[in-house]
């Protein structure tokens, strides 16, 4: 299909906006990503040629290893593992073996409408997004400062997406039952006598030939164009209400930045050095001396009655103290975005005089 002449192409500023890809996303620790509540940045330069029109149907079976990953995928994301890192990401470790007791699939029927692709030197950060990130670095303890900080990512987004597909899809994403891959999808969608009986499962399914392949669904669902369309007209109808640009939705991100990428080279290193340091860098055991703000003196010679320590195999995470007369310290990052995360706690008693002063001198 020739490509449609230069009057033909949206309007570039306004699709951006529209398709929300000027708004960040927050990645939420159950349900995967979700559209942040301010839109983050603003085109920099009046350069053309972000958008490019296609016309292809794409057929995609993805094997997610855990269920938000498979959150991920059915939003048309890569997992987490596949986006570049973000500063932030040291403060929730990822699980590098997860277990496999299901198998987890998702397949998707994609209509190509158009490309885009931004380079992240033609934004910058909108004014509100700039302002609170300085207001959180210059809060007065690190607990305040990530806590600041997390509040920005949800409200402005953790990444853009920068490099995406924009058109229609089906999907559908669930754990098999008692097979290890989806049936065969062939290059086109199926179609039924009883395509427009049901609902948008059963549709769904007969269309992307899984019906009765899953033990649990996360959802079967249109993305782009109507599923009212889809369900009372059929396929074809919904395929012509994806030619409309209001009714065209994001169906594949390829590239994502973290926000912090959009931000000037100054702040954005505040904000990588603050996460690097509020990082314990050393083993459960030995190691050198703590480098996440804990000062060991802060509260002069008290007692020390418990210690709550967070750790992986690799190293402390984080610490908390709580002293004599119920001054406490810490913690101080992992600790606080994770408190119900298994931690080891050690109640002192009365005259282990040594562990006291070994720790306020730490």
């Amino acid at each position: 299909m020739p490509d449609p002449p230069p009057n033909e192409l949206p309007n570039e500023h306004q699709t951006l906006e529209d398709l929300s890809v000027l708004t960040g996303v927050f990645f939420d620790p159950s349900t995967g990503p979700v559209a942040a509540s301010c839109p983050a940045v603003v085109l920099r330069s009046s350069a053309t040629g972000r958008i490019r029109p296609v016309n292809d149907l794409v057929i995609e079976d993805i094997y997610p290893e855990t269920e938000l990953d498979a959150q991920h995928v059915r939003l048309g994301w890569p997992p987490l593992s596949k986006l570049p890192e973000r500063p932030w990401s040291i403060l929730t470790p990822r699980d590098q073996h997860p277990l496999r007791n299901e198998i987890w699939a998702s397949r998707r029927l994609m209509i190509h409408k158009w490309t885009i692709n931004i380079s992240p030197r033609d934004l910058s950060p909108v004014e509100s997004l700039v302002g609170a990130v300085k207001d959180a670095l210059s809060q007065r303890t690190n607990a305040l400062r990530v806590r600041a900080l997390q509040e920005v990512f949800a409200t402005w987004g953790e990444m853009i997406p920068v490099n995406v597909v924009v058109g229609g899809c089906l999907v559908v994403t669930g754990t098999l039952n008692d097979t290890t891959t989806l049936p065969e999808s062939g290059n086109s969608p199926r179609f039924s006598l009883k395509e427009n009986q049901g609902n948008l499962t059963d549709i769904v399914d007969q269309h992307l030939g899984t019906t009765r392949c899953f033990t649990r669904r996360l959802e079967a669902r249109a993305q782009g164009g109507s599923s009212e369309a889809l369900v009372t007209q059929g396929y074809e109808a919904w395929l012509r209400g994806i030619s409309e640009t209001t009714s065209m939705r994001i169906v594949k991100v390829n590239h994502a930045v973290p926000i912090t990428e959009v931000l000037d080279g100054q702040l954005r290193e505040r904000v990588e050095k603050f996460f690097l340091n509020s990082i314990i860098f050393r083993s459960p055991c030995v190691g050198e001396p703590l480098s996440f703000g804990f000062d060991g003196a802060a509260n002069g010679l008290r007692d020390i009655e418990k210690i709550t320590l967070w750790s992986s195999d690799a190293r402390i995470r984080d610490i908390a103290i709580v002293y004599t007369g119920g001054v406490i310290a810490g913690p101080y990052s992992f600790g606080l975005s994770n408190p119900l995360s298994q931690s080891d706690e050690f109640v002192l008693a009365p005259g282990t005089v040594f562990l006291n002063r070994l720790l306020n001198a730490a």
